[in-house]
């Protein structure tokens, strides 16, 4: 006894049934609704930081960017309405040496400053920063 056509067919077309659902969904997909970033604060600014230590330091931390003892230069983004708060950690047994940062912010003129510490040093640098707005 054979199959009658009509089945064979329809048996035939079940499976491009299944599939046509989900290559639909590839084909046509749901439009995607493109979210704006966030934009950081106006009030930021970005500056690249250069440290140069007279003897090896373990750790820098700049406004909660921290340099490892390999690093000498990164770039952070600063609140120039704010301080800088700027700690230093060498290795035991470092006799008295200074620390020498460095920041080139975008539009501004060069800032330095010096800090001398033995083992560790905390300070709090103010800035002047030229804003323009």
């Amino acid at each position: 006894m054979t199959r009658s056509p009509l089945l064979a067919a329809l048996l035939a077309l079940v499976p491009l049934v299944v599939l046509a659902f989900p290559l639909a969904r590839v084909l046509n997909p749901p439009p995607v609704i493109q979210v704006e970033p966030e934009k950081k604060k106006a009030s930021f600014i970005r500056a690249d930081v250069i440290i140069r230590s007279a003897h090896p330091f373990k750790k820098v931390t700049i406004n909660e960017v921290t340099f490892s003892g390999e690093e000498e230069e990164k770039q952070i983004s600063i609140d120039p309405k704010s301080s800088v708060l700027v700690s230093v950690e060498w290795p035991e047994g470092t006799p008295e040496t200074a620390l020498l940062i460095e920041i080139f912010a975008d539009g501004q003129d060069l800032k330095t400053h010096t800090i001398w510490g033995m083992g560790s040093a905390v300070e709090e640098l103010n800035f002047e920063w030229n804003l323009t707005e």
